[in-house]
């Protein structure tokens, strides 16, 4: 990530990069884990 992003996220956006919150990030880092721990017990 870049400096300009920190300031404004929203041109960064506009120009197709994808923007999430923390707390989307979070979520699929959970769903991901939860994926590897099936296939690691499966």
């Amino acid at each position: 990530m870049h400096l300009e992003e920190l300031d404004d996220p929203q041109k960064f956006a506009d120009e197709g990069v994808k923007v999430i919150t923390w707390q989307e990030y979070a979520s699929r880092l959970h769903e991901l884990k939860d994926e590897i721990t099936r296939y690691w017990l499966g």
